[in-house]
């Protein structure tokens, strides 16, 4: 009874946060020429956040790239789940079959877009999860760059296969509209009352 009364509250859970997806669905950032530059409300563990595909040294699009407080995940965890929901939601369709589509990539079998989290304090090292699409297919890895140039003077502006992906809180609330808030709640009340009626059976 217990455990089917947890896999009923995860799933009310999952309603109710597939609610609040719906109200703020992902919206594609197409540039001048129609390629994808980003997204609007990609959600990212109960978060919603923009993107955007940008080129340049890794120092010019975050801030000197040295700390880990210039990214805007921290750890593999957050990057990797961001990256996912680049799979999922972003680069799908066209962008997947082909490439070339997307900002920053005119190499036809692929494009690789680049979630950086974190830097090492004691080397030119630079941690990163990539996306990437392409013939369908699907990788998020781990994955330490080093070599002779330091981390911060990494580019990819002339990298035919390689973009950053920037990532930003998006400007809008993250609590639930009122329709998800009472699955929510409600899924709550029902592991409320059942805790209380085990208590009760406990003292009688």
């Amino acid at each position: 009874m217990k455990k089917l009364l947890r896999l009923l509250v995860a799933m009310w859970l999952g309603i109710a946060l597939e609610v609040v997806a719906g109200v703020y669905p992902v919206e594609f950032l197409l540039d001048g020429s129609g390629k994808l530059a980003g997204a609007r409300n990609s959600l990212v563990e109960g978060n919603f956040y923009d993107v955007s595909f940008v080129d340049g040294t890794c120092a010019s699009v975050f801030s000197g790239c040295d700390s880990p407080s210039d990214f805007q995940f921290q750890d593999s965890f957050y990057a990797s789940a961001a990256t996912q929901a680049l799979f999922n939601h972003v680069l799908t369709g066209i962008y997947d079959s082909d490439p070339p589509r997307t900002v920053g990539c005119s190499f036809g079998l692929a494009c690789l877009v680049t979630t950086p989290f974190s830097v090492s304090p004691n080397s030119d090292s630079l941690l990163w999860v990539i996306a990437m699409n392409g013939e369908d297919i699907r990788v998020a890895d781990s994955i330490e760059s080093s070599g002779n140039a330091r981390r911060s003077l990494l580019d990819f502006t002339n990298e035919i296969a390689y973009v950053w992906a920037v990532w930003s809180p998006a400007d809008r609330a993250t609590v639930p509209e009122p329709a998800s808030l009472g699955l929510v709640l409600g899924a709550l009340a029902v592991l409320g009352a059942h805790a209380r009626r085990q208590s009760q059976a406990k003292k009688g």
